[in-house]
């Protein structure tokens, strides 16, 4: 907004359009203002701003053929000595209304924005089933942007556990820039999520290319946040990489990752700064036991059982996300042993994490299946083979048929 418009308002309280267009020609003619100039005006209010000054020229040189309404008057010389006054009239009508208006859409747009996503939001912890008819609810009302939309249905297919459709909308949410340019951190997270089930499915050429690209952006965000989604990327890097082969980029990716992780939880030690930190040292160590490199992986135990246990005395850290870090990083401690010649430790290992109900989930039964068939335990491993068979047949949907075939693939 332009100082003296500023300076008008402020004075007077013109806060509404109309009061402007009443202003930017009352301040230059107290006298000559009617109510009916004031309609006259409003009738003409939505011309582009850059029509204002001829508009303002045309309605005072012409005013005295507008007889209908009866007003006062303003005749040809007066208007040759005013026409300055009509000028500056013009900008006061342009810093009081033209400017005014594209920001405050912007902010009405930010606020509307930021309600918008913390209902989803509240909604996504609770129950994300709800969360996808409140999407469905704004896209029907063309309220939010269809890239905003797009990211949030990936959120919740996330959390309901649907890969399939999580990878779907992350696709059309990173779609050209639309969700770059408006949400930087819904982009990042984009990202992130689209390149980690990508890779979940062996996808790794696409899922490494995600990352790359939600990487170079965050190199130049400068923020916090950007930080943040550094070491994230980093880490999505780095996996892709390892699975590629691409074992020296791998490790320098996993490096700087965790590196930088440390240093922000230890500057602040808030659970999602901890959660960070768990997950990355967490994936470092199973990219490692996932390419069979277990020495690599062993090396890096210690810095993941460390990260894990900050995570899991957070009171912030739920029961199912305790015992999926800790059961999951004991089973792949047991592994890590008994293919590193330590079988007794291992089996120590492997007993604690049965005490888990961990092991008893999915991915619990098929991480003992591993560790059984490497230990050579084949009489516990067949007597865990209809408990397999009994998974694959609940597993048949394609989704988790593909699920089963990457895990396989990996063994």
């Amino acid at each position: 907004m332009s100082e003296i418009g500023r300076k008008v308002r402020k004075k007077l309280g013109v806060w509404n359009q109309e009061q402007a267009i009443f202003l930017s020609f009352h301040v230059f003619y107290p006298q000559k203002v009617t109510k009916h100039h004031i309609l006259f005006l409003t009738l003409h209010f939505f011309k582009k701003n850059s029509e204002v000054l001829t508009f303002n020229c045309h309605f005072f040189s012409n005013f005295a053929h507008y007889k209908e309404e009866k007003v006062k008057m303003i005749d040809r010389a007066y208007m040759t000595r005013t026409l300055t006054e009509v000028l500056l009239s013009s900008l006061v009508f342009v810093s009081c209304v033209g400017t005014t208006n594209v920001q405050d859409e912007k902010e009405e747009l930010a606020i509307l924005n930021s309600k918008q996503d913390s209902l989803i939001m509240a909604k996504m912890g609770i129950d994300p089933a709800s969360a996808l008819t409140t999407i469905d609810s704004l896209e029907k009302e063309q309220i939010a942007t269809p890239a905003r939309l797009y990211y949030f249905r990936a959120l919740a297919y996330k959390h309901l556990g649907k890969k399939r459709q999580t990878e779907d909308w992350c696709e059309k949410a990173l779609r050209g820039d639309t969700l770059l340019n408006e949400n930087l951190e819904f982009f990042y997270d984009a990202c992130d999520i689209y390149s980690t089930v990508l890779s979940e499915r062996n996808e790794n050429v696409l899922a490494l290319e995600v990352a790359i690209r939600g990487y170079d952006v965050a190199l130049n965000d400068s923020s916090q946040t950007g930080r943040h989604w550094i070491a994230i990327l980093l880490h999505d890097k780095g996996y892709c990489e390892m699975q590629l082969g691409k074992i020296d980029e791998a490790e320098q990716s996993f490096s700087m990752a965790y590196i930088t992780t440390k240093q922000i939880a230890a500057a602040n030690s808030k659970y999602s700064n901890l959660q960070m930190c768990a997950r990355v040292a967490y994936n470092i160590v199973d990219s490692y036991t996932s390419t069979g490199q277990y020495d690599k992986a062993k090396a890096w135990l210690e810095e993941a059982e460390e990260a894990v246990a900050e995570l899991v005395s957070s009171p912030e850290c739920s029961k199912e996300q305790r015992e999926g870090y800790i059961g999951g990083l004991t089973m792949q401690e047991a592994l890590i042993l008994v293919c590193t010649g330590e079988p007794e430790k291992a089996n120590k290992a492997y007993q604690k994490a049965l005490k888990m109900d961990y092991a008893e989930t999915g991915v619990g039964i098929l991480e003992r299946t591993t560790y059984l068939e490497k230990a050579e335990r084949w009489d516990e491993l067949r007597e865990l083979l209809p408990r397999i068979d009994s998974l694959y047949d609940a597993w048949g949907t394609p989704e988790m048929m593909e699920h089963w075939n990457q895990y396989q693939n990996k063994n």
